[in-house]
Formats: C-alpha cells, structure tokens, sequence
C-alpha cells in the first residue's frame, strides 16, 4: 500500500502563471524604462515607474489578452461582473 500525503497542494499552477507574468513586467521596465532611463534617486524612480505602470495598464496591448490592454480586459470583467449582480439581486 502507498502512503497518502494529507495535505494536496493545488496552487502550483497559479505561481507558475504569477511568476511568467512578473517577469514579463519586470523584462518590460527594464527594456522600456531602466535601460534608456536612469534614475536621479529614489523618488525620480518610484515616480517614473508608476508612470510606467499606468501605460502598461492602459496603453501597451498584451500578446496574453488578446492583443487587448489590460485596463479594457479588467473594466470589462468588472462591468459584467458587477451588472451579474445587480441582475441576481433584482430577481
């Protein structure tokens, strides 16, 4: 007879998806901000990297979505989301 684990791990699959989707941001940053930009100090970083963020989020169109930029995707589940319960909470 095998022994049985008691405890299954299932989340293997999401890591697996979060890490290939943090180094697709961070390869990004780097190509696209950090080797054509440098920094002053801290703050001038920070400051331009939320800009950065907000244009990946909102201008640079994702091979992953689609073609699609992500702030359409996640607007567009949220909306759909939000009218679904709205729609169960009227029956």
């Amino acid at each position: 007879m095998h022994w049985k684990p008691e405890i299954l791990n299932t989340n293997q699959g999401s890591r697996f998806t979060s890490q290939v989707f943090n180094e697709r941001v961070w390869r990004y940053l780097k190509h696209e901000y950090l080797y054509l930009n440098q920094p002053g100090d801290g703050l001038d970083l920070y400051k331009d990297l939320k800009c950065e963020f907000i244009e990946y989020n909102s201008e640079q169109r994702q091979n992953s979505l689609k073609g699609e930029v992500a702030m359409s995707v996640y607007s567009t589940k949220k909306r759909n989301t939000q009218e679904t319960v709205l729609e169960s909470i009227r029956k």
